[in-house]
């Protein structure tokens, strides 16, 4: 068997195909978006989706440190840092409910999923998976409400 071995920015460029046209057949259904952060806490990618859920182009997303994007609330921030330091310690994370700012300034709930890419054994950067729960979650609200009248 022999061994194939291809760039980093080679296969970024693939896991970035990949994720770009899954993200138009599959991850739009269920509103899923994927955003990749470098071990500095700066973004290196982010799919149609997630530029979709949260209104910015990739010019105001990528590029940019994750304590200066503009769908996250300034409170959150220390405590996204500490799950990325983290993970690149290799600690593992559970799936967890995130509030996020759209352009239009709306907040909306998603549930997000994060690990570890790695290279050679050795985490590189971070990946976030967003899954938009803003209407189940209204919803579910609504209900709720309506049970206590």
């Amino acid at each position: 068997m022999s061994k194939v071995n291809i760039s980093v920015k080679e296969a970024n460029n693939r896991f970035q195909s990949l994720i770009d046209s899954s993200s138009n057949e599959l991850a739009a259904a269920s509103k899923m978006g994927v955003v990749t952060v470098s071990k500095m806490g700066v973004v290196t990618f982010c799919n149609s989706v997630f530029l979709k859920l949260t209104g910015y182009s990739k010019n105001e997303i990528i590029g940019k440190h994750i304590s200066k994007l503009p769908t996250m609330q300034r409170k959150n921030v220390p405590k996204y840092l500490k799950l990325i330091a983290s993970l690149f310690k290799g600690v593992n994370s559970k799936e967890f409910e995130v509030e996020y700012i759209t352009k239009s300034k709306e907040i909306r709930f998603g549930k997000a999923s994060v690990c570890s890419v790695k290279e050679d054994g050795t985490a590189t950067e971070i990946m976030l998976i967003l899954r938009d729960i803003t209407d189940r979650k209204n919803a579910e609200e609504g209900l709720n409400k309506s049970e206590e009248s």
